[in-house]
Parts: C-alpha cells; sequence; structure tokens
C-alpha cells in the first residue's frame, strides 16, 4: 500500500495510508505505528507532494 505524504495544519509531515473525511474531522490512519489520528476540518491546510 502506497501512503501518501500531507502536512497538518502545523506543518508537520505525516505519512498516511487511509484519509478519511466525515463532516468536521479528518481520520489519518498513521504509517509508522498504524494509529488513528484525528483532526477538526477546520484546522487543516495541506498539500499533496
Amino acid at each position: 500500500m502506497i501512503g501518501r505524504k500531507y502536512t497538518s495544519f502545523q506543518s508537520k509531515p505525516i505519512n498516511v495510508t487511509c484519509l478519511t473525511f466525515s463532516e468536521d474531522k479528518l481520520f489519518a490512519i498513521n504509517n509508522v505505528d498504524g494509529s488513528v489520528v484525528i483532526y477538526d476540518v477546520k484546522n487543516i491546510i495541506y498539500k499533496e507532494y
């Protein structure tokens, strides 16, 4: 599975395999340890490398 690199609103790169948007949340599965990271959508500015 190929992960894509996104930058969160803190400009901290995250490697994820899965991004899921709900109405107000973003769920990302971290490649490093398999944890699920949750962001508030209103706080996200992201770009794909």
